[in-house]
């Protein structure tokens, strides 16, 4: 379904893969069916409301540490980062970052984009 260029289509199964991404084992699906690959075509996004669903389906994966590291190879981190200057983004981009920070190995990726202080 994330294939689909229909941006209505795109948002209505973004929107249910963050109902879904509540249980442990959807996010295992998720993770072996490489959903974070083709979220990260999302962000950033042409239409807000999809790029709204993709952040929040982004925070809730970020829980899970395999997901996290998908992420960061994904590039997702300068992506979001560039998002933090949109008011509308940033409580979810900030919870995200957060979750994203908190592995050790993560942390240098922060130094090679503009959320750190110069």
């Amino acid at each position: 379904m994330l294939d689909r260029s229909s941006v209505e289509l795109l948002t209505l199964s973004v929107m249910f893969l963050k109902k879904l991404s509540i249980y442990k084992e959807n996010k295992e699906r998720m993770a072996e069916c490489r959903v974070v690959e083709k979220l990260a075509n999302f962000v950033p996004g042409g239409s807000d409301l999809l790029l709204a669903a993709t952040l929040r389906l982004l925070h809730n994966l970020s829980f899970d540490g395999v997901l996290r590291e998908a992420m960061v190879k994904c590039g997702l981190i300068p992506k979001a980062v560039a998002l933090l200057g949109d008011l509308r983004f940033r409580h979810v981009v900030l919870g995200f970052l957060y979750h994203v920070s908190t592995d050790e190995e993560n942390k240098s990726t922060f130094t090679y984009t503009d959320a750190m202080p110069k």
